[in-house]
Parts: structure tokens; sequence; C-alpha cells
């Protein structure tokens, strides 16, 4: 951090003698000749260093241990962009599943909205209050209607909680003084099957409320050498894309869709990928969407290409506004890496196998002073309120046990392209 308006002053602290005591029990003589070959005897059973070092025990490697076996190692795609670069990055979205269980049949906390379609086998909770007062638990029969004791059936099955509500007060208004509430008890079971790139493939049993995700979490996760961004949900002979990175990228609840008795999810294999590292918020391998071109499309150059502006917002962007170096590595016919520089944000440029690297450029502080040493203020100060010693260094500013007699001024010289130290009095 360097600049012609950036001083750095240094002031020292007055040096005071040692005790006798202490002088003793280091051997210290200042007039000794020999002084500077005499050390004071610190060994390596010394409290304040023993204190400082690493504890190695087997039972302090042994807490540790856990944290290092519980990492998964790195996927193939991970080694491979691990050899082609330092970093060691992850990749992004798959630890949306590192923790997924099997959830339950249980409804959802609150209230089930009056626009929820019931449906064969679910059961409603009827109360009368009034002249009858009864609360009951029926269920909706096979030819989908509801038969409260003593009223004709009401057609249920397809129909939503407040439609069929309104037609049992409808039944009712004959009869004076009594008030129906209807809620939901047990809602019906569906079946999903789940196949393709996941823990555990195979038909996962859900209710009505559950949803993609539900059902992903239900089979395990997504394993890493599945898709994210090309997963199919077949229903009634219909297939429905959907990319899970509208959801963790861009906060969209359109790719969570709900299920239905008889979907089947495919999730394929892990579509075309690119790395983003140095500088962004979020360094990670991203994958990017697959683009086809007929029957005679060349299959080794089948991923979309982004510009620099759309692989920055996959990464979150910059972690910090300035100057900053854009780097593509891309890799060649003959298997040669290539490094150009970007100049051209709105050119797109990166595909399947493409790397960014993001460098920052050094920060200038400009206008700018910072004291260092024994002062009460430490710290950056601006220039222009400061334009002289005296002004920067105050009475206030200055600790009692100050140097008196010299201070030094830190200052980079751009001729020489190198520090150079001026001496002042404080006094």
């Amino acid at each position: 951090m360097r600049s012609h308006a950036f001083l750095l002053i240094l002031l020292s602290c007055l040096l005071l003698p040692l005790s006798t005591q202490a002088q003793e029990s280091y051997g210290y003589d200042p007039f000794s000749p020999a002084q500077k070959e005499t050390t004071p005897p610190f060994t390596m059973g010394s409290a304040h260093i023993r204190d400082s070092l690493p504890d190695i025990t087997p039972q302090a490697i042994a807490m540790r241990a856990p944290s290092q076996i519980d990492a998964p190692p790195p996927s193939r795609i991970e080694a491979y962009y691990a050899g082609r670069i330092v970093d060691e990055l992850e990749q992004f979205g798959y630890d949306l599943f590192s923790s997924a269980e099997k959830g339950d049949d249980t409804l959802p906390i609150g209230a089930v909205q009056d626009d929820f379609i019931l449906s064969i086998g679910d059961k409603v909770t009827v109360i009368l209050r009034g002249q009858t007062n009864s609360q009951k638990t029926y269920q909706i029969t096979s030819d989908g209607l509801l038969t409260l004791d003593n009223l004709p059936p009401v057609p249920a099955a397809g129909r939503s909680m407040a439609q069929v509500q309104a037609a049992l007060k409808s039944q009712l208004a004959v009869l004076p003084n009594i008030d129906l509430y209807m809620s939901l008890d047990k809602v019906r079971q569906i079946g999903v099957l789940v196949i393709g790139h996941v823990k555990h493939p195979g038909r996962q049993t859900l209710t009505v409320f559950h949803s993609l995700l539900d059902a992903l979490n239900h089979a395990g996760g997504i394993t890493r050498d599945g898709s994210l961004r090309a997963i199919k949900v077949i229903r009634n002979g219909r297939a429905e894309l959907i990319d899970l990175y509208s959801l963790l990228i861009h906060a969209s609840d359109l790719a969570d869709i709900s299920l239905k008795d008889g979907d089947r999810i495919i999730v394929p294999p892990l579509g075309p990928t690119m790395a983003i590292t140095g500088s962004v918020k979020r360094p990670g391998i991203y994958e990017l969407r697959k683009t086809l071109n007929g029957m005679n499309h060349d299959a080794s150059n089948n991923s979309e290409t982004l510009n620099l502006q759309e692989v920055l917002s996959l990464s979150g962007g910059l972690l910090a506004p300035g100057q900053n170096r854009f780097m593509h590595l891309s890799l060649t016919q003959n298997g040669h890496e290539d490094v150009i520089d970007v100049t051209q944000p709105f050119k797109p440029q990166f595909r399947n196998g493409s790397i960014l690297m993001v460098s920052p450029t050094e920060e200038t502080r400009q206008g700018q002073i910072e004291i260092s040493g024994h002062s009460r203020k430490n710290g950056l100060h601006p220039l222009s309120r400061n334009k002289t010693l005296s002004a920067l260094l105050t009475p206030e500013t200055l600790a009692s046990e100050v140097y008196p007699l010299v201070g030094i001024i830190e200052r980079y010289d751009p001729k020489n392209l190198k520090e150079t130290y001026l001496p002042f009095p404080l006094v």
C-alpha cells in the first residue's frame, strides 16, 4: 500500500534500565563488552514458551481427528480442477443436501389454506356447535364423497376446502343455530419415483405437501456426479426441466414445484463445468447448461458460452471494487492451456473446462498519514487536517513513555522505488 501522500510516523519508547534483580537474573551488565554474546536463560521448559506451543499429544490429535475424517474426499471434477490451479475448489450447490434426512408425513405448521384441493384418502375433522355439539373425523371415500352423519353425501374429491365447507353449510342451513367448522386432519400419501444420480434411488413415500426438494432429500440428496441444472420431472407423459440454480443463486421458488402421485424424478449426470477462483465472493466449480444443436452436434462442445459479467454473477460478484485482473484459462484442442487477459466483459468466451482467475491489484492509500508506536492515537489520520507535524503530534497525542529525542517518518520514494526514513525531534 504505497502512495506519494502516505506517511508512516514511528514513535520510539523511552528505554528504562532494568532493575538490579532483573539484571542479576538475566546476567545483564550494560558495561560488559561480552554483553552481545549473553542471552537470557530461556529454555523449552519455561512456562511461557511451553504454553505457546501447540498441543500435539495423542489425546489432542484424537480430538481433532473426527472433523478431518468426516470431510468427504474431493470428487473427480474437483480433483481435475485442483490439478490445474493451486486452489482447492468445491462444487457449488451440493451442500444443500449435506444433511439430507428422511422426512415425515405430518402436516405443516399452521392452518391449511382454503384453496387446498381435497382428494381420495384425505381425512377432515368436522365440528358442529349450536343445537348439536359434535366433533368427528371423516375420510373421503374411494368414490370421492364426504358423508356426514344424518346428511346426504357431498362431492369432495377435486374440490377445495372452502367449496366443500360451503356445500356442507348449505345442507345445514335448514337447521337453526348450528355452526360448522372443518379442518384437515390427515392428508393422503403419494408415491414418487426418484432415479438417477442420488444416494438412495427408488420409490419415495411422501405427502401432497412435499415438494421436489423434499423428494430429493428423501432420496439422500444429489451426488456430486449428478446434475443440478437438468433435473427432469415426468408427469402424465410430459417432462419438465428443473434448474436448481434459479433457487440457489436467484432465490426463485419456481424450481421447488409441488408433486403429485405417480411423478418420476430423473437426475442426469453432471453437465459441463467451469471454475471461478480468486477475489470473488463465492469461488467454486459451477455447472453450465447444455446446448444441443441437432443429431449431428459436437458432443465435446455442448455447453453454453458465458461472458465475464455472467460468470461473475454465478460467483456472487467481486470481493471489493477497484482494479482487478481477469485471466481466462482455457484448453485447446491439442490439450495445451492458454492464459488470456479478459478485456471485453460482454464477449462470450467461457465454456466447458474454462477457469476464471480474479487477481486484485495492490490497494493504494492517498491523503492519509499513519501513526505507529507509543502514541495515544495510533492509526490513520487525514492529511488534509494535518499539514504539519505540530498539528498531528500534539501533547495529547504523545504517550508519557515516548522517547522525546527522535521520531521517524517513513515515506515511499516513487523515483527510487524504495522507502526513505527521515528523523525529526519530538521536543
